[in-house]
């Protein structure tokens, strides 16, 4: 299919392209919420009963990050192949985003990878700073 310029309207795209497109935009907001309610979850009151974490908490917290990695990378990699797919090789950075599919992908993509790295950042936290330190009152 071709470009689509500005005022002019283009066919629906396919079933397999709007699952696309709707995955590669929900699914790593979805994603970066969950990890962020779970860790909340299990870090919230989890200090009072010590100073460090329980092995299943350690667990929880790695896996939920983990799993939340995975889906909001293979989030970003649907988006980029969906953009690719219809602008023939365009460059994702360069892109006006004139077409609905091509919009979508575009930020699917890049809305993926700031959660991606968000997911990072937050996973990596615990593992850097105790997260049962407190500072005295």
């Amino acid at each position: 299919m071709d470009r689509v310029e500005p005022g002019t309207t283009s066919e629906a795209p396919p079933k397999e392209v709007e699952r696309r497109l709707w995955f590669g935009l929900l699914a790593a907001p979805a994603a970066w919420t969950i990890s962020e309610i779970v860790a909340v979850s299990v870090l919230g009151r989890s200090c009072d009963s010590g100073p460090t974490l329980s092995a299943w908490q350690w667990v929880t917290l790695l896996g939920v990050s983990a799993a939340a990695i995975v889906v909001a990378a293979a989030a970003a990699v649907v988006s980029y192949r969906t953009f690719k797919a219809r602008t023939r090789g365009g460059k994702v950075t360069a892109a006006e985003g004139w077409d609905r599919v091509e919009f979508m992908a575009q930020l699917g993509f890049f809305l993926s990878l700031l959660l991606l790295l968000n997911i990072v950042f937050f996973g990596l936290t615990p593992l850097l700073v105790d997260p049962c330190l407190h500072t005295a009152a």
